[in-house]
C-alpha cells in the first residue's frame, strides 16, 4: 500500500441531500415575501397609470378649452384580471 492520500473529488448521497434540504427551505421562505412584492408593484402601476390618465385629461381641458371627465372602461380581462384602460370625455362625446 502507498502512503499517499486519496482525495475525494465527489460528494456523498447525505451531502446532496442536506444541501437541496436547505435550498427547498430557503425558497419556501422567500415565494411569499417575493408574492408580496409583485402585489405591492401591481398596485403602483395601477395607481401610476391612473395619475397619468388625469394628467393627459388635465393637458387635454387645457389645450381643447372644455370639459374633460375620464371614465374606467368596461372591458374585462379575465387574463389580468381587472378592466383595462380609461375613456375620456371631451365636451359630450367619449373617446377611448
Amino acid at each position: 500500500m502507498s502512503n499517499k492520500q486519496i482525495r475525494n473529488l465527489g460528494v456523498t448521497l447525505i451531502e446532496l441531500i442536506i444541501t437541496i434540504s436547505i435550498a427547498g427551505i430557503l425558497v419556501s421562505i422567500a415565494i411569499p415575501s417575493f408574492s408580496s412584492i409583485i402585489r405591492s408593484t401591481r398596485l403602483t402601476t395601477y395607481a401610476n397609470e391612473l395619475v397619468t390618465s388625469l394628467n393627459l385629461a388635465r393637458s387635454e381641458a387645457v389645450k381643447r378649452g372644455v370639459q374633460v371627465s375620464v371614465r374606467k372602461k368596461r372591458k374585462y380581462e379575465p387574463k389580468l384580471g381587472f378592466r383595462v384602460g380609461y375613456f375620456y370625455r371631451f365636451g359630450w362625446r367619449w373617446d377611448a
